[in-house]
């Protein structure tokens, strides 16, 4: 499972949190409104799968997440979507497509250069949409339940730990 924790149980810490729903959807119902006035493509709703990084997926690795019904393959959002859970934040990826992958033989294979071109323009979409999420204010947490979940209903024990009551 990689190198990065990817939870704040343990040493003595048992919990179980749902991630059910791993994203904020009332944050998404926002990102949703806000997409409806931009000049690009946004989709919802897709199935995400996270790989350990840093390679690109094997052909066959991509026919199978494609078999498994998944939209979208990446290498990030875990363990970040499960912590932001245990703590209670909001989380929402937003994804932006740097490639088709390598599942696709009627294009040429992706090179770095590529993502990294493409990377760029994302950033923009990226900045624009953080922009319009964070001229929200308060209004974020309006309808919101993501502070209310993680260590605060999913905590089976209790310890000394100092952190961890700021976090209660």
């Amino acid at each position: 499972m990689g190198v990065r924790a990817h939870t704040f149980f343990g040493n003595g810490i048992v919990g179980h949190v749902s991630l059910a729903k791993p994203v904020c959807v009332n944050l998404a119902e926002k990102v949703r409104e806000i997409s409806q006035s931009k000049s690009w493509d946004c989709h919802f709703g897709q199935t995400y799968v996270c790989v350990e990084g840093p390679y690109f997926s094997t052909k066959a690795e991509s026919h199978h997440y494609r078999e498994m019904g998944a939209d979208i393959i990446g290498m990030t959002h875990f363990p970040e979507y499960a912590l932001a859970r245990e703590v209670g934040l909001l989380y929402l990826p937003c994804c932006f497509i740097t490639d088709y992958d390598c599942w696709d033989d009627s294009i040429p294979h992706v090179t770095l250069e590529e993502v990294i071109q493409v990377m760029r323009f994302n950033n923009t979409k990226a900045y624009e949409i953080n922009q319009d999420i964070l001229s929200n204010g308060d209004d974020l947490y309006v309808g919101c339940e993501c502070s209310e979940q993680g260590l605060k209903t999913g905590l089976m024990s209790k310890t000394d730990v100092p952190w961890l009551d700021v976090l209660l």
